[in-house]
């Protein structure tokens, strides 16, 4: 059985995850430029990002499922949360107004794009 502690992730790992983000992030910008505009129900990219990339990553390394659970205290600060919020820190991406993506704005586009509601859709 594994313990918490084999759950969390250092620096080294967080900056790699980082990276590999970066990277996935730079191959799409690629692909969007050959392929042209996308359609105009595409998601934004932070959306993609939150919502489907992050928690793949997230249940491929821990083997977990994602969720936006809570620690027991009624906030948005489950694992998987915490997660995708380190992840985005470790990568310097922040919001439109300059500051780092809350754990409730993290749970809230996750659900938004799991349900497939217009929350993150690009702006015509």
């Amino acid at each position: 059985m594994l313990r918490e502690e084999e759950y969390e992730i250092g620096p080294l790992e967080a900056k790699e995850i980082a990276y590999e983000t970066v990277a996935l992030l730079a191959e799409w910008g690629e692909m969007a430029i050959k392929s042209g505009p996308p359609p105009s129900s595409a998601l934004s990219p932070i959306s993609v990002l939150i919502g489907k990339t992050q928690p793949r990553v997230y249940t491929k390394h821990f083997s977990l499922p994602f969720g936006a659970g809570t620690a027991g205290d009624g906030k948005s600060n489950g694992p998987g949360i915490r997660f995708v919020v380190a992840s985005l820190t470790a990568a310097s991406i922040v919001g439109p107004n300059g500051k780092p993506y809350s754990e409730e704005t993290v749970r809230t586009y996750w659900q938004s794009v799991r349900k497939g509601n217009r929350r993150g859709l690009r702006k015509k």
